[in-house]
């Protein structure tokens, strides 16, 4: 996998073509991520069909840190997200940015966000994981020459 498939993957709604990585690449990079928590139709579906949309790419955490960071009055400690958000003003503020990032219904947003019910490749993001999958690639093949 080299650096120009991480670019066109870090950009949202740019999948690859079902030839930029060989089957091995595919298996080690669908194991890694079922190790945190994603099918295969899903990454056969956001890697090759869809690309992916800015909050996962970055992450749910990364994306609740960001959005209170912005805030001015903002409890970065916070444990409930949503409930911290509180009123239907900054909900909908909320939603908008959410949009913004790809995650396109009001509705999903306050579901997703009120249950905070992620899975883990959700929560800490696409790149996270495969900023793993680099290292694991590089090590193989370093073993390998």
């Amino acid at each position: 996998m080299n650096t120009n498939i991480i670019e066109r993957i870090s950009t949202p709604g740019s999948p690859l073509t079902v030839t930029d990585m060989t089957a091995d690449e595919k298996k080690r990079l669908y194991t890694l991520m079922e190790q945190y928590g994603a099918t295969q139709g899903f990454c056969w579906n956001r890697f090759f069909r869809d690309g992916f949309a800015q909050w996962e790419l970055t992450g749910i955490d990364t994306v609740k840190e960001k959005y209170l960071k912005d805030l001015p009055d903002a409890d970065t400690t916070t444990n409930d997200f949503w409930a911290y958000l509180g009123d239907l003003r900054r909900r909908q503020a909320f939603s908008e940015y959410m949009r913004d990032n790809g995650m396109r219904s009001a509705m999903t947003v306050a579901k997703r966000f009120a249950a905070d019910d992620w899975k883990p490749f959700e929560r800490i993001g696409i790149l996270a994981i495969l900023q793993q999958f680099i290292e694991t690639e590089q090590k193989i093949t370093v073993l390998s020459s």
